[in-house]
């Protein structure tokens, strides 16, 4: 999706499902800036949120740990305005006081999703990037009584999205299955930045979270009457055993078996759990269910930033009374992503070289469903980066404009597919360290939908194949396709990282020369030779630099060259 340039911050308001907020040229994000994000989840019952403060606390939005991006997410939401009071929106502003920007919200039915910055990050100095997405899951596919919400952001040179969902309600396996096939269905559903990838596969970190409704089921009391079953699991939560209840999580079971959301983790569930409470009651159960912990956060991050992302606060609000739900909250300490120097400031262009590609297993099921007649496929792979610009598709015989994006060959009715292609891409960036490859499998012209149909991808971050591998080096790996969290085949193959031009005299840091403009990793170099190579090659690509600058237009920045380089326009 193309996001048009927007004078104001803030300003615009209305039904585009995206936009940018603000792009401002910056200078490179600091390498060691940190940002903390409160993620908040909360089925209403169809109930004003009170105590408000007991869900959202003072520590998180005043003092020196305070919030600086909050993602509320509500499900059940309607309710009858009581004489006085102020809509949902207002209300969590008021919670929130005057140093907080609303930045957006999505909505499918009852279900919402609102975020919140910080007022001073949304200044001039800073830039965003919103989109927004929703898919509904209910009755049909249609009704939005059930489904989920995406609101996916950029900060500076950070991609991140946050999903909010309410899933199928009610005890039982089948139950338990029809929820994984809504996950699916979300994930691949809501379209959000790149459409032709999935959310999962384009950005840094993903939260998700809502009333996923997964259940406690306890096989050594299934042959018990349900009511007894209840008060014994309510009994255990009396005794502080959550660890015993949390045994029995169908959530915790489907995510150790890769049913769904594949990669992402949550945190340990030391409270009681959060349905069906008691509304107007801190604590005590409805017995109409066993007590389970339907409300959620889980989360992932791209290969090799796992670290990145910190969570530092996990827990249910037991002073919420006006639901049958307990809100849960979740902190994070996030790492923020700097920004990336182009191959114009370096003394050689990085080329990745993909070989030997092997399929295996492609799953030609859909929202977990077998499709009579697709037991094979004609796949081939394509590729993509993160940030979306590192790699832009040749141009085209004129020399103008973006050609077509490379991919391999096609291979004719396999579900194990083997390409004898090798494929050569350029990378537009020096610095490796966040850079990503997406290598995306796909079936030609898919006899259900009568167009190509996206079967999975597998990423690689650029900066741990270096490490592990050097330059020059092939690196093999057999990965998982994934697809809306769902694992649809294994991928092997080569990837071989190299530099054009010469670069290689002078890429002898650790790192095998992922940043050649960086001084401190040059300062590494072994020997003198090789730091005069390495200084002398710097300066013949500044002097190339220079002539090139004296064509372009005064004040002209990196990213108005990033702009150009990808006909004007940056994908989110």
């Amino acid at each position: 999706v193309k996001f048009k340039r927007m004078s104001s911050a803030l300003s615009m308001r209305g039904s585009s499902t995206s936009r940018e907020v603000s792009h401002v040229p910056l200078s490179a994000t600091n390498r060691t800036e940190q940002l903390r994000v409160f993620v908040g989840t909360c089925n209403m019952g169809n109930s004003e949120a009170e105590p408000l403060g007991a869900w959202i606390p003072d520590a998180a939005v005043s003092g020196y740990a305070r919030s600086d991006i909050i993602a509320i997410g509500v499900q059940e939401s309607t309710y009858k305005l009581k004489k006085g009071h102020v809509p949902l929106v207002s209300m969590i502003q008021e919670r929130l006081g005057p140093d907080y920007a609303f930045i957006e919200q999505a909505v499918c039915g009852q279900i919402k999703l609102m975020i919140w910055a910080r007022v001073e990050m949304v200044g001039p100095e800073n830039m965003w990037s919103v989109d927004t997405s929703f898919k509904a899951t209910g009755i049909g596919h249609v009704l939005r009584n059930k489904g989920g919400v995406a609101v996916a952001l950029r900060y500076n040179y950070t991609r991140f999205a946050f999903v909010c969902a309410h899933l199928e309600a009610h005890e039982g396996r089948e139950h338990a299955q029809r929820r994984d096939t809504s996950i699916y269905d979300i994930f691949s559903g809501c379209q959000v930045g790149e459409r032709s990838l999935d959310l999962n596969s384009q950005f840094h970190h993903v939260f998700f979270f809502g009333d996923l409704n997964y259940r406690v089921e306890v096989p050594q009391l299934k042959h018990l009457d349900h009511k007894i079953v209840a008060k014994t699991v309510q009994g255990i939560a009396e005794q502080g055993r959550y660890a015993d209840i949390i045994c029995g999580d169908e959530l915790l079971w489907h995510l150790a078996q890769q049913r769904i959301l594949a990669g992402f983790v949550t945190g340990e569930c030391a409270w009681p759990p959060t349905f069906k409470r008691v509304k107007g009651s801190r604590d005590g159960y409805n017995l109409k269910r066993v007590p389970s912990y339907c409300d959620r956060v889980l989360f992932k991050s791209l290969p090799g930033l796992e670290s990145d992302l910190t969570l530092i606060e996990y827990e249910a609000c037991d002073d919420f009374i006006s639901s049958d739900h307990k809100p849960v909250r979740a902190q994070f300490v996030m790492k923020a992503i700097p920004d990336i120097e182009t191959s114009l400031f370096a003394t050689g262009t990085p080329h990745i070289q993909i070989s030997n590609l092997r399929g295996a297993g492609l799953v030609l099921e859909y929202g977990g469903v077998h499709v009579e007649g697709l037991q094979t496929s004609d796949p081939y792979v394509t590729f993509y980066t993160i940030p979306p610009w590192a790699y832009q598709p040749p141009k085209g015989p004129s020399g103008k404009g973006a050609g077509k994006r490379q991919c391999t060959s096609v291979a004719k009715s396999t579900v194990n597919p083997v390409w004898d292609d090798v494929v050569d891409l350029e990378i537009k960036a020096s610095d490796l360290n966040d850079v990503f490859l997406i290598l995306k499998v796909v079936d030609q012209n898919n006899k259900l939908v009568d167009h190509d149909q996206s079967i999975g991808t597998v990423i690689f971050s650029l900066k741990r194949i270096m490490s592990e591998t050097g330059e020059d080096e092939e690196h093999y790996f057999s990965e998982p396709i994934r697809w809306g969290g769902v694992c649809r085949g294994v991928l092997t193959g080569t990837l071989c990282l190299s530099y054009n031009d010469g670069a290689a005299a002078a890429a002898s840091s650790p790192m095998g020369g992922i940043n050649l403009m960086n001084k401190d990793r040059r300062s590494q170099s072994v020997g003198m030779g090789n730091r005069r190579s390495s200084l002398s090659n710097l300066l013949g690509g500044l002097s190339k630099l220079t002539k090139q600058a004296s064509h372009l237009p005064q004040n002209t920045t990196i990213d108005d060259i990033r702009q150009s380089e990808s006909s004007g326009m940056e994908t989110l």
